[in-house]
């Protein structure tokens, strides 16, 4: 293990099945403040790209798509970003909006470990992702289904010690 200390980046991106700003699309829209707060104030938590304006989804031309929302995220471990996730009102309000979004085809969720201080630019996020969709899992890109540590080692099976407790 290098005297680096690493970061774990997470990029994930969903299509709305309705524009943004619609009544649809509301009750997800009206959620991303108190979500993305939430995370702001989360153990572990680090940076997230923000959108230039509050509670509006960030959208990427690199996606060629106005309806492709993206999520890109950095914390200090697998463990944190689980927390995050599975154990906290968001699994609740993204459960809720489901059926605004698209069912993916290809991977919408990819992550890997960057060095400390680093912010990942939206071209990486997508070749990571391209990656994950193409040859699989690997230490560069990975899945909570196939997740690596830090030092590149496959493991098995994810489920925080904190998450039976």
């Amino acid at each position: 293990m290098s005297n680096v200390t690493k970061h774990l980046a997470s990029f994930n991106l969903a299509r709305a099945r309705f524009e943004t700003g619609s009544e649809e699309m509301s009750h997800f829209e009206t959620n991303l403040v108190p979500v993305n707060e939430l995370a702001d104030r989360a153990e572990g938590f680090v940076w997230r790209l923000k959108s230039d304006t509050p509670g509006v989804p960030i959208i990427d031309d690199i996606f060629d798509d106005p309806q492709m929302l993206l999520n890109l995220t950095i914390w200090t471990s697998l463990e944190t970003l689980f927390e995050f996730s599975y154990r906290t009102v968001h699994k609740k309000i993204m459960a809720r909006n489901v059926d605004k979004f698209d069912t993916h085809k290809a991977a919408y969720h990819v992550m890997w470990w960057i060095d400390e201080g680093d912010h990942p630019f939206m071209a990486l996020c997508k070749a990571k992702l391209d990656q994950l969709d193409a040859a699989g899992p690997s230490p560069d890109a990975f899945s909570w289904a196939a997740p690596f540590d830090v030092d590149g080692k496959a493991l098995q099976s994810f489920v925080p010690n904190r998450v039976l407790a």
